[in-house]
This record gives C-alpha cells, structure tokens and sequence, in this order.
C-alpha cells in the first residue's frame, strides 16, 4: 500500500513509554524514604526528594556526583563505604549511622542496600532505602531513662509490666517497618529485572517498523500488528507498577482471597531472580482454596519463604535447585506446603529460626526479622499456624489458616 494512503493508529509509543518512566519516577520521588544509587566509589547518581531534604540539599544539581559518605560522622564513615563495597561485591546489607547535613542539621539514619544487577547480571550501582530514625532513637534514650528512673525507684510490678509491654509493642513496630523496607528495596530490583525482557523486545519492535518503513516495505497489517504488540508490553510493564503499589498497600480488613492468587502474586516478584539462578518453581494449588484473611500480608509470607528457600539454594550451590508449592485443603484448614531442596535446616538451629534477629546468613545479608514477622502474621493477625520440617534433603514450611467457610 502507498505510504500516502497508510492509515496509522493514533497512537504515540514513545509518549505511552514517557509517561510511564514518569509515572515511576513520580512513584520514587514521593516515597517518603529516601531512595538513592551511588556507584562503586560513593558518588551519588541518583536521589529523590525525601533523600535531599534529609541532607538539606536545594536540589539534585547540588549534590549529583558528590560522595555521600563527606556527610556521614567519623565514626560511623568506615562502615558506610564497607556497606557499598559489600553491595557491589553481591550482598545486601544495612547499616545505622549519623550525619550532618549541607546546613548543619544531624540526623541519625537507617539505610537498607542491595546490588543493582543490569541485564546481564553485573552490579551497576548501589540501591538504598534510608529513613530517618532520629525520633526513634530519642525515644529509645527516653525508654532507656524511663526504665532506670523506675528501677531505682523501685515501682510496682504493674509499672514494670505495663514498660515491657510498651517496649516489646515499639520493637514489633520497628521490626514491621525494617522488614517492609529490606522488602522494598528488593522489590525494586525485582521490577528492574522484570522490565530488562519488555524493554529489549519493545526496542526490536520499533526497530523493526523503521527498517520497514525506511525500505518503503511497511503494510498497514504488519504495522497494526507491531503496535497491538507493543501496547501489550507496554500494559505489562504498567501491571507490574500497580502491582507493586497495591502490594505494599497494607490490608484494612480480613476478607475472602484465593490461595492460588496470594501466592501467584509472590512469585511475580521473585520471578525473574528465580530465573536467573536456574531455580525451577513447581506449583500445585486446587483452585478452589479460599481463606479468610489479609491477602497482601499473606503474599509477604510467602515471599520471604521463597527469598530464604533461594539463598539457601544459592549458598549451598544445588546443581539442580527446585522449590515445590502445593496447596489445599484439610478439614476446614487451608494449607500451603513449601519445600525446597537445599539440604534443610540444621538440627541444632531449626527451633531457633522464627526467633526475631536470628538469622544464618551474616549480619551483612539478612536482618532475622522475615520469618518471624511471617510467623506473626500467619499466627496473630490470622489465627492460623506457620512450622518447618527438614524432609527429602530439604527444609518445608507449613502454613496454616481458616479456609472460607462456604468454600472450604
């Protein structure tokens, strides 16, 4: 057909894609934790908003390729380029320090970091989540006070009781954040890793209808077929951001899910990391398993059950790594079996691994918090079970909760 009489859609790809590279940005940028890349020397490549009003830059033009680690306290500057080495060495980490801004105000801040792998599986850049604990430690100082002012006066036991309460009340809420933002930040690289294959077929696409029209050889059929195409890379890429918000999103009230879904979403996430360390994941789940519950929470369980089941496989190098996921339902009780083969738990440790901070892999790689806040979640705030057996040359959790009564 002549290129004078080409009835092209109208449709502009290019646009589409700017507006959702914007819309990420607008998701980075209004994050009320700072989010920042620094690359293997410390130079800061990348800051949003929150993170410059924590240093007290103006804008991002005042700080671009300065070294964050000028503005970290003495004390605490030695560990802060250890953690950027460890994240460019392959490992996550966090790190508690203090600084003082451009302006002179100090703040104590908590940054969780994890490598930024490209396309073929090199780090690139350091990615970090921080916020700004200061109020936190204050009151910590102000508990600790409190604590000695009431022991030296020696106050009655429902005084002490009612301190405790409090005390273990504010740790199970830094342990709720601190587990949500070690989430995040590897979340974050997760949609990196699940966008890397849209974008490359989007770009031989486009390639392709300009060596078509440039030839003079673009039909009208070949050109509506490209673009159907392309929009549909592109709707996936916009899923995967909805996706993410509604995960972090937290669930109000307890409601009907699907088992099947639940975990389905987890392993979205995880999906690409599974891929490129050549873990095949089989998944049987009855369709018909529905519980009572927080789905979000429920596919948080399930994800730190599968980030653990991963490193486990990864650290003991499995030639032929697998995680099997089957689910069902016994006796009014949905339950979800997760097992891998990554040669199990130790004996001597296996009653330990729901304790909070209690973690195998380093002060350096975990936080010992994920599978003690799943076990908090699956059991207080759904009434369920959550347990772990070594079976096969592989560890299996177990997780329990009400089914839906008419679907059980």
């Amino acid at each position: 057909m002549p290129t004078g009489q080409l009835k092209i859609p109208a449709i502009d790809i290019e646009q589409t894609l700017r507006e959702n590279e914007q819309f990420l940005k607008l998701i980075i940028d209004t994050e009320p934790e700072c989010v920042k890349l620094l690359d293997r020397d410390g130079s800061l490549l990348m800051m949003n908003r929150a993170g410059l009003e924590m240093i007290e830059a103006e804008n991002f033009e005042m700080v671009k390729g300065g070294k964050v680690h000028e503005l970290v306290d003495p004390e605490y500057r030695d560990d802060f380029i250890n953690l950027i080495r460890a994240a460019f060495e392959g490992n996550a980490g966090e790190l508690v320090f203090k600084i003082t801004g451009l302006k002179g105000r100090r703040l104590w801040l908590e940054s969780h970091a994890v490598p930024l792998r490209n396309e073929q599986g090199a780090i690139i850049s350091m990615l970090a989540i921080t916020r700004d604990i200061t109020i936190r430690k204050q009151a910590l100082e102000a508990l600790a006070d409190k604590q000695q002012q009431l022991e030296m006066l020696n106050s009655s036991l429902e005084q002490r009781i009612s301190q405790a309460v409090s005390e273990i009340r504010l740790k199970d809420r830094m342990m709720i954040q601190q587990n949500r933002q070690a989430a995040m930040g590897e979340m974050i690289n997760n949609i990196a890793h699940q966008w890397r294959q849209p974008l490359n077929n989007l770009g031989l696409i486009l390639q392709s209808i300009e060596k078509s029209f440039s030839s003079g050889n673009l039909r009208e059929e070949e050109l509506r077929t490209d673009v159907h195409s392309s929009m549909d890379i592109i709707k996936f890429m916009s899923h995967t951001i909805d996706d993410f918000r509604n995960f972090f999103r937290p669930d109000k009230q307890l409601h009907m899910f699907r088992l099947k879904d639940a975990v389905q979403l987890a392993l979205k996430f995880v999906s690409a990391d599974l891929q490129y360390q050549r873990i095949a994941v089989d998944m049987d789940i009855h369709e018909d398993v529905y519980a009572n519950g927080y789905p979000n929470e429920y596919a948080q369980v399930v994800l730190n059950i599968l980030g653990n089941a991963r490193d486990a496989l990864a650290a003991n190098d499995i030639s032929k790594p697998f995680i099997r996921i089957e689910g069902g339902t016994e006796g009014g009780i949905a339950v979800l079996r997760m097992r891998d083969n990554g040669g199990g738990i130790g004996e001597d440790i296996i009653e330990r691994i729901f304790d909070p901070y209690f973690s195998t892999k380093g002060e350096d790689k975990g936080t010992g918090i994920g599978l003690y806040m799943s076990k908090v979640i699956i059991e207080n705030n759904m009434k369920g079970r959550l347990t772990v057996c070594n079976i096969n040359g592989g560890a299996e959790f177990r997780i329990e909760i009400p089914a839906h009564p008419s679907k059980s």
